[in-house]
């Protein structure tokens, strides 16, 4: 350190003592030797740590590095390592704003998607294991705006996108031109066109025609035409020529490749679609040349009902990609020979992003131009993609069915999952699931529920991952419409590839095998009783619910409990206990009760099954003494719940509908409503529009599938559906039935 650092000499100016400014000026001189040898031994220190610990330094370094990694990925919600590896050999002229490519990238394939933070705008991602897609774009592109089902393809040096329903290509991804594309079937459905790359010929296939739903009347068929990219014009549409067995034209969103000497085209086929046993495929056909004959070969058998197939050829194989648009979730299966499917896998987006009808795109490793293309635009858009979060990305959860039988789950760390027993499980099933840290160090939240009452059941085994409850080897979910919610805080370590810590509930509705379900109806009721010193005096009855029946077995740990007021106490005995549908069992208080208001709560092992019209009677032996009784819980399991009345207690709440001007289209909410008047709705059934009639209205909404039940006082039943991609109402359809009279 230099002497004149310490501005001695500046002192001097200073109109100061002179004997105060000698010793000052001592002082300073003293500190600047003890400064020079801290500056000696802080270079030995140095020279020391150079020799002695660069392989300790290098490894914290690497440590640091690691966890810098990690932070970015689950604070950013983005891999935004990925993203700067990327962009490690990106130039950018700070004077005309342009990028340059000083080592190229080798990016194996470049996605087009929607559903994501933008909903309905152009997602772009790019992938190297064609199973992880990264963002290249996370703000709206505005010159391409609102679009759905986006298609990109490149051709002739520029990128070609295609969207329901328009067309526009760019030289960079970020600055697009617009073409007008004709209508397949003019101002009717025009959806989903694919492009196709034939050699030196650009294609463009599409969805045309006027009725999708499951009847004779049905036209959705697939159709192709000709881009000139030169002249930017369009041969006209043409329907393809493809074979097979269905029932009906139902086929909408086409994809097609090239592979092993043959052209391959998948295809959704809406089998079923507006009943209520819709059942999607994904078909596949083979033809020699992309004009076809395509002919049937099999249905691609995803577990999952999925739609918006992308055929591609990578590492010698044919891949199948597809939305589960049901699930909100994406996957891939693979082929050897087009034939034979299998390897079905999760296909996700880095930042938990929907990726909604995709296409993907691998990218000739032999063309290093739309690469480069492709790294430009991923430095273009960084800064926005980068300083995004994952909770402003995700506009819905991925919903996963659960299967009967052994159910092996993988959560992701920052992502939610909505795990359910399906509807229609005609006999119910028994959803046994083991949760699995392997792909998770950091926070997560997961949820379980079962739709309808079909019995099933959802039990989720303790283990490493999961605590249940008490330390009980399982929880089990019996309940329906009733979800559970399970959270794990992560790992405090997580940068030592320590996986998080185990699930545990922390939200869930009490399940009636566990407690917490008043099975005694009418308990609101207080009974007061004053005794005659006679043995058996019933004091009060209560009905029992029938949800009770198979739940209560002999030696089960029940909990009854009560408010008890006495007056005038004596040495009088109580007893409680089961009568009606089977013997008289009972049990009796071992203690006194006193003058005043008590409460009471004790444990019962049932001395035998609880059955059908049992009910729970409280009787009185040798007392005068008048008791009251009130608030009379009767529960499963040993813990004691907040009183609450019976299921059977508690009203329905019934919803008024304004029969002069409610639009039956926007119930948004699932519920009961009761109408009555001359109907003037909208979009109600046009028998009885116009008509006063009286009655009920039920409606079940599950995501985008929404059901409408509507009974009048004429005794007309009508039903209608709203489902499909995207969802559209069924018309109303009246259910006919016979009068058989009454008993």
């Amino acid at each position: 350190m230099e002497q004149n650092q310490l501005a001695t000499d500046e002192l001097t100016k200073l109109p100061l003592d002179h004997s105060w400014y000698v010793n000052l000026a001592n002082n300073f001189t003293i500190i600047q030797e003890y400064l020079q040898e801290l500056d000696t031994i802080n270079n030995e220190v140095d020279e020391k740590l150079s020799e002695q610990d660069k392989t300790q330094v290098e490894r914290l370094k690497e440590q640091a590095e690691s966890l810098q990694a990690r932070i970015n990925r689950i604070v950013m919600g983005t891999d935004s390592e990925a993203i700067k590896v990327a962009l490690r050999t990106v130039l950018q002229d700070y004077q005309t704003g342009q990028y340059t490519i000083a080592q190229p990238y080798p990016f194996k394939a470049i996605v087009s998607s929607f559903g994501g933070r933008n909903f309905n705008s152009l997602d772009l991602y790019w992938t190297n294991d064609y199973l992880n897609f990264h963002p290249i774009n996370k703000s709206k592109i505005e010159a391409v705006g609102t679009i759905r089902d986006p298609s990109i393809t490149w051709f002739n040096g520029k990128f070609w996108l295609a969207y329901t329903w328009g067309v526009c290509y760019s030289e960079d991804l970020i600055n697009f031109t617009k073409l007008e594309l004709p209508e397949i079937v003019p101002g009717k459905v025009n959806w989903a066109p694919e492009w196709v790359v034939d050699g030196n010929k650009l294609y463009l296939m599409g969805t045309g025609g006027t009725n999708g739903f499951w009847n004779s009347g049905s036209d959705y068929c697939i159709y192709q035409c000709c881009l000139d990219t030169g002249t930017l014009a369009f041969t006209p549409w043409q329907k393809m020529d493809y074979h097979s067995n269905n029932e009906y034209e139902n086929n909408i969103d086409p994809t097609a490749t090239y592979y092993n000497g043959k052209w391959w085209l998948a295809m959704k086929y809406g089998y079923h679609y507006g009943l209520p046993d819709y059942s999607p495929k994904i078909q596949l056909y083979q033809a020699d040349q992309f004009e076809g004959p395509f002919n049937y070969v099999t249905d691609i058998p995803f577990t999952q009902h999925c739609e918006g197939p992308s055929l591609i050829v990578a590492d010698g194989r044919l891949y199948c990609y597809a939305d589960g648009f049901e699930t909100y979730t994406s996957w891939r299966m693979e082929s050897a020979d087009g034939s034979n499917w299998q390897n079905e896998q999760s296909v996700t987006a880095s930042d938990g992003s929907r990726t909604q009808h995709f296409t993907v795109l691998p990218l000739d490793q032999q063309d290093q131009q739309p690469s480069d293309i492709v790294q430009k635009a991923i430095a273009y858009y960084s800064p926005s993609t980068l300083a995004s979060g994952v909770a402003n990305f995700r506009t819905s959860l991925p919903m996963i069915p659960l299967k009967d039988g052994v159910n092996d789950l993988y959560p992701r760390q920052g992502l939610e999952y909505y795990y359910y027993v399906p509807y229609g499980q005609k006999s119910g099933i028994n959803a046994v699931v083991n949760l699995h840290m392997d792909n998770n160090e950091g926070v997560s939240k997961i949820h379980f529920i079962i739709l309808d009452s079909s019995g099933s059941k959802i039990v989720i085994n303790r283990n490493d991952a999961f605590y249940a409850p008490n330390g009980a080897p399982s929880w089990t979910l019996a309940d329906y419409d009733r979800p559970v919610t399970l959270i794990t805080y992560g790992s405090d370590d997580s940068w030592m590839n320590n996986p998080s810590a185990p699930y545990r509930i922390v939200g869930a509705f009490e399940d009636s095998t566990k407690g917490g379900v008043n099975y005694a109806i009418g308990s609101n009721q207080s009974f007061t009783f004053t005794g005659k010193n006679e043995n058996g005096q019933i004091l009060a009855e209560y009905d029992l619910s029938n949800r009770i029946l198979g739940t209560l077995k002999q030696g089960a740990p029940t909990r009854l409990a009560f408010d008890l007021d006495v007056q005038q106490a004596d040495n009088g005995q109580l007893f409680v206990g089961f009568l009606g549908g089977g013997t008289w069992s009972a049990y009796a208080f071992s203690q006194q009760f006193v003058n005043g208001k008590q409460h009471v709560s004790v444990v019962l092992l049932l001395p035998r099954d609880v059955i059908a019209g049992d009910r729970l009677r409280f009787t009185l032996n040798n007392s005068a003494a008048t008791y009251t009784i009130s608030n009379v819980m009767f529960e499963s399991g040993s813990f004691e719940h907040e009183y609450r009345l019976a299921n059977e207690d508690i009203s329905t709440v019934v919803e008024e509908l304004d029969v002069t001007n409610v639009d039956l289209n926007n119930l948004n909410t699932s519920g009961h409503y009761g109408f009555g008047g001359m109907l003037a709705w909208k979009n109600g059934p046009k028998t009885i529009q116009g008509f006063e009639r009286y009655g009920t209205l039920d409606q079940e909404k599950f995501g985008d599938v929404i059901t409408q039940h509507l009974y009048t006082n004429a005794s007309e039943m009508y039903f209608r559906e709203k489902s499909g991609a995207p969802a559209v109402w069924g018309h109303w359809i009246q259910i006919n039935g016979t009068d058989v009279g009454n008993s």
